[in-house]
């Protein structure tokens, strides 16, 4: 066998450990290429707020913080545009309803900055139902809306009425008797806005689907990547979302006993809002916390009527039910994460110092709107009317869904489907089930 010179065994030894050190040092190598570059600065896209109310919080992070303003009516698309192009914020808001349409451009949480357990102890239910998926966290609320009965003080008074209903078997009862004709049966003063569709009920779309929540009605799952769409009640198997429809229009069923809103009235709230200028008035609608400044006004907006004196109830419950199922509906928004984000770290500390006590605090006294962390809903015990809408945030529930903005106009087809006699409730309630099922299987993740 033939023999290695000295030579020949020094340069085969300087080849190995050139290989060795050149193998050793590729993790190295892709680390520091595939490691995200750090930015100088968050762009945070808000809808429903004026910059100024962020600016003085920020100010406190550290680190430079553009706000930049949406409108409701256009964001989403805006916002779907700008992160196909790469040129979207780093930093932007969901509305409680997204997380399975846009989960796809969404960064999670690092665990070490917040976990699931952390997010259920800090905030009420609903927030993990809409923003934590398979043990990550998506999105983290400063507030959350929810849905209360208004009543007219001045109406309930003169007619001797002291307290509002508390249950829907007790709202039956006083919306008829609030109900008023005049000499050819048309309806002058509604004991309740319910019974029409969006065209004619704030946020029908909304009751409609708490009565079915309300009712036990499963109205969708989730299994992995995988969606269902029920509308069944599963532990009974009783046709329960039907008779949640049936109940919804029995108030603009002139057959009805509690026959209260006629469709072709003004419009809910504008009715509420009575003034010289509506023929029609209502005594009672559903809504959320933020249609006060569009009822009675604030310092920054005009109302419709700023002497309108209203009072704000808890949501109206089953009458057969017991505190502990208790239910209204959650309508609001979270900070989210941009998955082409180049500093995700940097853009969830801002989520987390932007949704913690402090802030979020000095973001409620300067917006006065109700409050989405537990630690928080104390203060507003004194409030008469905020102090419904925190207490409420513990009881309210939402339901998996592929977008309000899709979901929301078949609720009110529904509604109107029926009440002009075209499908049997049966019939509305199928379709229903096959048109959010259709909207689901468009999801890509």
């Amino acid at each position: 066998m033939q023999q290695f010179s000295q030579q020949q065994k020094l340069i085969v030894i300087v080849v190995v450990v050139a290989i060795v050190l050149s193998l050793v040092s590729i993790p190295f190598i892709l680390k520091k290429t595939t490691t995200k570059k750090k930015i100088n600065s968050l762009k945070v896209w808000i809808v429903g707020d004026d910059r100024s109310v962020f600016e003085p919080i920020s100010n406190s992070f550290g680190f430079p913080v553009e706000y930049v303003e949406k409108d409701f009516k256009t964001y989403e698309r805006e916002l779907v545009d700008a992160l196909a192009s790469g040129e979207g914020p780093d930093v932007f808001m969901i509305h409680n309803s997204w997380l399975p349409k846009h989960q796809s451009k969404l960064a999670s949480a690092p665990a070490e900055f917040i976990t699931p357990l952390a997010v259920q102890k800090n905030f009420p239910d609903v927030v993990t139902t809409d923003f934590v998926r398979d043990g990550k966290i998506y999105a983290l609320p400063l507030s959350i809306d929810t849905l209360a009965l208004f009543y007219d003080k001045d109406v309930f008074n003169g007619s001797f009425i002291s307290a509002p209903p508390q249950t829907w078997g007790e709202l039956e009862e006083i919306a008829t008797r609030l109900t008023k004709r005049d000499e050819s049966g048309s309806i002058i003063q509604s004991g309740v806005a319910l019974g029409g569709s969006d065209r004619s009920v704030d946020k029908a779309s909304h009751i409609l689907a708490l009565l079915m929540m309300q009712k036990g009605v499963t109205l969708t799952e989730q299994s992995g990547n995988n969606y269902s769409s029920e509308f069944r009640n599963k532990k009974t198997n009783e046709s329960s979302a039907e008779d949640a429809l049936n109940f919804y229009l029995q108030f603009s069923d002139p057959q009805s006993p509690f026959y209260t809103w006629d469709t072709g009235q003004h419009y809910s709230i504008d009715a509420f809002s009575y003034n010289p200028s509506v023929r029609n008035k209502a005594a009672m609608i559903l809504g959320y916390w933020y249609q006060i400044a569009v009822m009675k006004g604030d310092e920054n907006k005009k109302g419709k009527n700023p002497n309108l004196n209203f009072g704000v109830a808890q949501m109206p419950q089953q009458d057969d039910v017991n505190e502990s199922r208790y239910t209204t509906y959650a309508d609001y928004w979270g900070y989210a994460v941009a998955k082409s984000t180049k500093d995700p770290q940097s853009a969830w500390r801002f989520v987390q110092f932007l949704t913690s006590k402090a802030q979020a605090e000095q973001y409620l006294v300067s917006t006065k709107r109700p409050p989405a962390l537990r630690s928080l809903i104390a203060s507003y015990q004194d409030n008469p009317i905020l102090s419904v809408f925190a207490n409420q945030i513990l009881i309210a529930k939402s339901w998996v869904q592929p977008g309000a903005s899709d979901v929301n106009p078949l609720f009110s087809q529904a509604i109107e489907q029926v009440y002009r006699g075209q499908l049997s409730s049966e019939e509305a309630i199928r379709a229903l089930r096959e048109q959010v099922k259709e909207l689901f299987s468009r999801i890509v993740l």
